[in-house]
Formats: C-alpha cells, sequence, structure tokens
C-alpha cells in the first residue's frame, strides 16, 4: 500500500492512500502536523512495533474510518461490511496504538527522552490492565526506537515543501 502524506499548508496535511487492491483513499488530516502528521506519527509507531491491527493496517486490509472518502478503484462486493467489521475486530489495538502515538509525539514534541523515567512512567499510566499484549511489552528500547523514528520522520516531513507529498510503503 503506498500513503502520500501531501502538506497541505503549514499546519495541515492530508493522506492519499491507494490500497493493494488498487482502491484509493483521502484520509483527512488530524491535529497539528508539527513536529510531523498525526497518519505519518501511526505509521512509524506501527512498523516500528510490527502491528497489523492498528490504523494503517486496518485500512491496508479494507478499513475506511468515518472521515476517509473512497476517491477511485472499485471495491470488492461487501466492502462497507467488512470495514465496520475489521473496526469492530480491530477496535481495542485500534485505541491502545492511538495512545502509544499520542504519547511518543508528546514525548517528541516535549524534547523529553525516552530513556527518561518520566518517559517510562507516562507509559505504565497510560497502558490499562487487560491492555493486548503487544503494547504492554513496549519496553525502554522499543519506546527509544519508537523516539528515534519518529525524530528521523519529522526531519523528513521538514523537508517537505507545501504542495508537495512525502511517500512511504505499509
Amino acid at each position: 500500500m503506498e500513503i502520500r502524506i501531501e502538506k497541505l499548508d503549514a499546519r495541515r496535511s492530508q493522506s492519499v492512500v491507494t490500497r493493494d487492491d488498487k482502491v484509493t483513499v483521502r484520509v483527512a488530516g488530524y491535529g497539528p502536523s508539527q513536529p510531523l502528521p498525526h497518519d505519518l506519527a501511526h505509521y512509524v509507531v506501527e512498523k516500528e512495533l510490527a502491528l497489523r491491527r492498528g490504523f494503517w493496517g486496518s485500512v491496508a486490509d479494507g478499513a475506511v474510518f468515518p472521515g476517509m472518502t473512497v476517491l477511485a478503484g472499485r471495491q470488492r462486493p461487501h466492502a462497507r461490511e467488512r470495514s465496520i467489521a475489521l473496526c469492530k475486530a480491530n477496535g481495542r489495538s485500534l485505541t491502545e496504538v492511538e495512545v502509544i502515538v499520542g504519547l511518543t509525539v508528546e514525548l517528541v514534541r516535549n524534547n523529553i527522552p525516552a530513556t527518561s523515567p518520566h518517559a517510562a512512567k507516562a507509559v505504565a499510566a497510560r497502558m490499562a490492565p487487560g491492555t493486548d499484549s503487544e503494547l504492554r511489552a513496549i519496553t525502554a528500547a522499543n519506546l527509544q526506537r519508537l523516539n528515534e523514528g519518529l525524530i528521523a520522520m519529522a526531519r523528513r516531513w521538514s523537508e517537505i515543501k507545501v504542495g508537495d507529498a512525502l511517500v512511504v510503503r505499509w
């Protein structure tokens, strides 16, 4: 799946995604695009942690979330029902990934090292009992990798000019 994260202006972005089934969807940007867009932060976190049931894994499998628009391509029969089922099946993972994305972007935005005691406490505080074991197992090393990945991607994003896009593959 190709993900094109377009810089609309200094504060806004959108993602245009062409899935492997040749369906193209637009994902409206969410939140501030600095130090990097929310969708791009999801990409880094989900890719680094090899999560398949987060936002991008769900989109790759056919989920169409509210706020997304199908731009081109022919969807498979029963695409809407499949999307609803995916969103329901992946619901808990989607919520937990959202927590990790929010936390890790907050650490980067506030220049808090991933190895600091504050970072470890923040992770522990936000992971509820019963959290998906993949996410509960976020170690200091994983947090450091996420931090480094987000910082590197933020640098790449800062080099993108308004009207251009950063392209990544899922």
